[in-house]
């Protein structure tokens, strides 16, 4: 019976470890490629990774619409979306977040922008992928070539996601 477990214990072991994928990778480090997305934009459409337009700097930033950081940054970013010119923008909160955010759309009236027209809820695990759990809100900005540049948590200095994304 001992030798049951033990053979048990060990085939468990490795179907864990085959079920591991090495190949996929760690989003979060620097020069990484930016993963596939799908996001679900407020009108129930759904925005993709491959709707990108290719050889373009994309800042994927994920927010909450209680957070009043969060609101302030996305305020100024409003302000200066002409500085932004030639960079495209992907806001994205979390599915359980939604309920907050009509309320979030009439404080900051950020709808009436086309800006930020590709706003919605993650619906493929994005947030999983490359949030790196320390703070809201997190600016991730990616160079022409899909590949990350720099990752912002909380203390964002539009000025410097700019001076990466010309």
């Amino acid at each position: 019976m001992r030798g049951y477990w033990c053979a048990f214990i060990l085939l468990l072991t490795v179907w864990a470890a085959s079920a591991q994928n090495p190949k996929r990778p760690d989003f979060k480090k620097q020069q990484a490629p930016m993963p596939a997305f799908r996001i679900r934009q407020m009108n129930g459409a759904f925005f993709n990774s491959t709707q990108l337009r290719k050889g373009t700097p994309t800042v994927l930033f994920i927010f909450s619409p209680v957070c009043d950081h969060c609101e302030q940054v996305l305020n100024e970013l409003n302000t200066r979306t002409a500085d932004f010119n030639g960079t495209q923008f992907v806001f994205i909160l979390e599915e359980r977040q939604k309920p907050y955010l009509k309320a979030f759309l009439a404080r900051t009236k950020l709808q009436q922008n086309p800006f930020f027209r590709n706003l919605g809820t993650d619906a493929s695990n994005l947030i999983y992928d490359i949030y790196t759990y320390q703070a809201l809100p997190q600016v991730t900005v990616y160079d022409r070539r899909g590949r990350l540049a720099h990752t912002f948590t909380s203390t964002i200095s539009l000025d410097s996601v700019q001076a990466l994304v010309k």
